[in-house]
């Protein structure tokens, strides 16, 4: 299944559903199932930027890293905003269905999207 490594707290909003737009410099032409990995970084400006502008309160204490957390449906890639999530000057990767692993898989990110082995994921998830 095809994957994405995202900095932490923007992977756990992603998978928990708030955070439906994705910012990258680049547009993927896949369309569909994608795994959510979160990074090994914290980006710490990020907890101040969610508590400012979307009067979101995460605890860091509460996130995991280097895991895939759960997947989403990548529906959509275009520059044109429809989501406050979308950044200006970004290609805005619109996600659909966050669902969440029971248990998070521990697992190496990398760059782009990249390939995780199915039978990592549970039976349900596989496709």
């Amino acid at each position: 299944m095809r994957c994405l490594s995202v900095r932490q707290p923007w992977a756990h909003l992603i998978v928990n559903g708030p955070k439906d737009v994705e910012n990258r410099i680049w547009a993927p032409t896949y369309r569909g199932p994608l795994l959510i990995h979160a990074g090994l970084t914290l980006h710490a400006d990020a907890l101040d930027y969610l508590r400012r502008w979307h009067r979101i309160e995460v605890d860091p204490s509460e996130l995991q890293f280097g895991v895939i957390l759960g997947a989403v449906d990548l529906i959509d890639c275009r520059k044109k905003r429809t989501s406050q999530w979308h950044q200006r000057g970004y290609f805005g990767w619109y996600l659909e269905n966050p669902r969440r692993l029971r248990t998070p898989i521990p697992y190496k990110g990398r760059l782009k999207l990249f390939d995780v082995p199915d039978r990592l994921l549970p039976k349900s998830w596989r496709p």
